[in-house]
């Protein structure tokens, strides 16, 4: 599959997560991702979001591969 033309980001709301309080099963193939930050040892959620099972398979193998290109400073654009 080719990639996707993106729309400009201007206005798009940006948020600072750094773990997954939790993943629930919302039916129909789709998952809830419940990302949060952690303070004084406890995960306080910022945000969730849902989608289908079968693109957080995919897009957790491009976030992978993007992270550890920048972990061994390779490629840092997008």
């Amino acid at each position: 599959m080719g990639k996707m033309e993106m729309m400009d980001t201007f206005g798009v709301p940006e948020f600072f997560a750094d773990h997954i309080g939790a993943i629930e099963d919302v039916g129909n193939g789709m998952i809830r991702v419940i990302k949060c930050v952690r303070r004084q040892g406890t995960l306080i959620p910022v945000y969730s979001f849902i989608c289908p099972a079968t693109m957080a398979i995919h897009n957790d193998g491009l976030m992978r591969t993007f992270a550890l290109r920048m972990v061994q400073g390779g490629d840092r654009a997008h």
